[in-house]
């Protein structure tokens, strides 16, 4: 019933609920914890997967199921319980003891870099680049596109000039051994103290152990979260650390660019009184790369691309997969696009990254979780709308340039966009501040914006309204369920 028509998965729900009282099977759990976490009840998730888990805890794909939804939406205190009740039922399960492994680093880290950035007692205060960095693919992009986007004069020279930087690079020992040796990555010490924070080789290479010790197919699942859990990992210890110093956090991944003078404007920023700069990061084509080598890349290794430069590659290389009226249409709607005449493109976004947080105005417990510092971060963190600062352009640009730039998603397949069904995906994400974010109006724009931006604009936010309609709507539906209130008698 649900996959002949998703927008039923509520009518769907009730029918599994019952087959799950009849019969309160394993597969049954996985279904409906599956399906409530795509109408965002995560706790109804996890209240199933308990009992499911109690009843059957050797059921692979149930105990799956369950850790990572507790690594999402559960407490760190019954995350810890159910890793342990695993850890005793069967000692060798292999994600049990990743999870220990990094549970066990997580606050050795956090003390051994908060005794590298101890803030003085005066002064601007401190801010900590951090970045996660294991796989050779990664630790090349790290160097040939971040780090020499970083070197643009407006980012990490203008920076320093303001504010004393830490750049934490979370890596196995061969690549902190690597960075040290490589030239083009020597420069960063010119203005930034460099900390190195190393995962043990068991914690980088887990894809043979998963796949080794639940198969290929179970195996895969885990390896996903293996990956996100390192790379929120690193994002929560420096977060923990900044928080000690009030200093700012700018989280941001190995493979990424930012445009120059874009640390700059984020200091300007958070001097002005924000606790958040949020950005929509664009994923562009595998082709820009080369346009990056012939066009920007300089003699001395950086990447500088201004404002302008950037505009010019969203417009030009944005991928057709994101444009409303593709026939491809993504099935990850980050991105809802609209070609604005020749020379822009208008974007309204489900997503925005966190780029720089000032870590000590949000009480976020900042502990181990599978998500790492983006959209749902925002959603959990509860930092002062009013202290949120949205970049609605290309002063400030982040993007990165994949071979494939939607994980999981064809490029090819058929796919049409229709505002119902981007409601229904983007109501499995809902948050307090997803409603702000689409309506925000995004403008790529390669010349000064003409009269067709008005028309554009005015067209795109009547789609926008009719997304937010049935995200809202469906959400309305499950407040009776999430609430501890009697109905009206």
């Amino acid at each position: 019933m649900w996959a002949a028509n998703p927008h039923d998965i509520a009518e769907a729900i009730v029918k599994v609920e019952k087959s799950w009282a009849l019969q309160p099977c394993p597969e049954a759990a996985i279904q409906l914890g599956v399906m409530y976490d795509r109408v965002n009840r995560h706790q109804d998730s996890l209240a199933i997967y308990r009992q499911a888990f109690r009843a059957n805890p050797n059921h692979a794909r149930l105990r799956h199921e369950a850790g990572i939804t507790l690594l999402r939406h559960g407490t760190p205190h019954d995350t810890r319980n159910f890793f342990d009740s695993i850890r005793r039922l069967d000692p060798d399960d292999e994600f049990a003891r990743f999870y220990f492994m990094l549970s066990d680093n997580f606050d050795d880290w956090k003390l051994s870099l908060a005794t590298k950035v101890a803030r003085p007692d005066s002064g601007p205060a401190p801010y900590l680049i951090v970045c996660p960095v294991w796989g050779a693919e990664f630790a090349e992009n790290f160097v040939e596109l971040y780090c020499a986007a970083l070197l643009a004069p407006g980012n990490l020279p203008a920076l320093a000039k303001e504010h004393p930087v830490h750049f934490v690079v979370f890596c196995p020992a061969d690549i902190q051994e690597a960075l040290n040796g490589d030239p083009r990555f020597q420069p960063i010490l010119s203005y930034a103290r460099v900390h190195f924070v190393n995962y043990a080789d068991d914690l980088t290479d887990y894809s043979s152990r998963m796949d080794n010790h639940y198969g290929k197919e179970l195996g895969l699942y885990y390896r996903r979260t293996c990956k996100f859990l390192l790379m929120s990992t690193a994002h929560y210890v420096t977060l923990g650390v900044a928080r000690s110093v009030d200093g700012y956090v700018i989280p941001l991944g190995a493979d990424v660019l930012l445009s120059d003078g874009s640390l700059g404007k984020i200091s300007r920023i958070m001097r002005s009184g924000a606790d958040v700069v949020l950005v929509t990061g664009i994923r562009l084509g595998e082709e820009v790369r080369e346009i990056l080598e012939k066009h920007y890349r300089q003699s001395d290794g950086s990447l500088p691309i201004s404002e302008a430069e950037t505009a010019e590659l969203y417009v030009h290389h944005m991928l057709d997969n994101f444009f409303v009226h593709s026939e491809h249409f993504t099935s990850m709607p980050i991105y809802l696009c609209w070609k604005v005449g020749s020379t822009g493109v208008l974007a309204h976004s489900t997503h925005y990254h966190p780029t720089c947080i000032r870590a000590s105005a949000s009480t976020h417990p900042y502990e181990i979780s599978i998500d790492p510092v983006d959209s749902r971060f925002m959603d959990r963190a509860g930092f002062p709308s009013n202290r949120l600062h949205f970049i609605q352009d290309t002063s400030i640009s982040v993007f990165a340039v994949e071979a494939d730039p939607l994980m999981g998603h064809d490029r090819n397949s058929s796919n049409i966009m229709t505002p119902k069904d981007v409601g229904l995906w983007l109501s499995g994400l809902w948050g307090d501040i997803r409603a702000t974010y689409l309506r925000i109006p995004i403008r790529f724009s390669a010349k000064p914006p003409s009269g067709e931006w008005e028309k554009a604009e005015a067209e795109a936010l009547i789609v926008v309204e009719e997304i937010l309609s049935t995200s809202m709507a469906l959400e309305s539906r499950n407040t009776p369920r999430k609430s501890w209130r009697l109905p009206a008698i």
